[in-house]
């Protein structure tokens, strides 16, 4: 008997749902016919013939597998969404069956209320995600008061107490119906302190970075709100901000010797990584 184990993976922006198949292969012969018995006449006996017990179906493999190509493709798409009119959004929302949504411009009351008119709209609750950095970066600043920024809380505050103001954030964050947060921002910046992000960042040390970037995960964890590390795979040291245009970074091994060190620290924590629009050199050639 051998065993053969398929995966079926399906992620959705932050999410990833994997499902597992065991399925059982059984044959007496080499080609699945049985064996002819011995032909001596002398007495044979054989071994009870093992038991075997087919593993029960997985619901979640066979929901999926149900599920028409079109439900299957949305559920990998995020889409931005206006959040001062989510009732109006959560139409085209489930129109689109969309995995996730990204809030935008999250103004005034109602917030919670219309993050629940966007689940009930279609038969499988999108993840709602917002830019929760702090300072210049925060989604939700009208709604919660502001957060601040990664360069004042290090400048300001330690790893532990960070993590207290962080976590107090976090359960108003998710108390709205917020299940992902796009941040902590663990570039690096330069040892000049200069670079295109300015007080986005936590700092020029990547340990600096790391144990505040830490703080930030465990608080959000602590809530019960997933984190994105961004921007992968280093935005600190690039030539200019992406939003702007096409920018470089370093060569991959001073990206590894620098850069990458938070996610080589955090990223068995975090729940997904934000790729930036970053060329590097000698991996991507002249493209992002």
């Amino acid at each position: 008997m051998s065993r053969r184990r398929a995966v079926l993976a399906v992620g959705a922006t932050g999410a990833l749902l994997v499902v597992g198949a065991l399925v059982l292969v059984a044959g007496d012969g080499d080609d699945g016919s049985p064996r002819a018995g011995p032909t001596t006449s002398a007495p044979v006996t054989s071994a009870p013939a093992p038991t075997t017990t087919s593993a029960p179906p997985d619901p979640g493999e066979a929901c999926i597998a149900d599920w028409p190509v079109r439900r299957q493709v949305g559920q990998l798409l995020a889409v931005a969404v206006d959040g001062g009119a989510l009732e109006a959004e959560a139409a085209r929302v489930a129109e689109l069956g969309a995995g996730a949504v990204l809030l935008q411009r999250a103004t005034g009351a109602g917030l919670a209320e219309g993050i629940v008119a966007v689940k009930q709209a279609g038969p499988i609750p999108p993840l709602v995600m917002a830019d929760e950095e702090g300072g210049e970066v925060q989604t939700l600043g009208a709604v919660l008061g502001p957060l601040p920024s990664p360069a004042e809380v290090a400048a300001t505050l330690s790893p532990a107490e960070a993590r207290d103001l962080v976590g107090r954030h976090a359960r108003a964050v998710a108390d709205q119906g917020v299940d992902v947060v796009l941040g902590p921002v663990v570039d690096v910046a330069p040892d000049d302190g200069r670079g295109p992000l300015g007080g986005r960042l936590f700092g020029a040390d990547p340990a600096v970075v790391t144990a505040y970037a830490q703080a930030y995960v465990e608080a959000y964890e602590a809530a019960g709100v997933t984190t994105v590390l961004k921007h992968f795979p280093g935005h600190g040291a690039a030539s200019g901000d992406s939003h702007e245009g096409p920018v470089s970074v370093p060569p991959s091994d001073e990206l590894r010797a620098r850069d990458l060190l938070p996610y080589e620290d955090l990223l068995s924590r975090v729940g997904a990584v934000m790729v930036g629009h970053l060329v590097v050199p000698d991996l991507t050639g002249l493209a992002p």
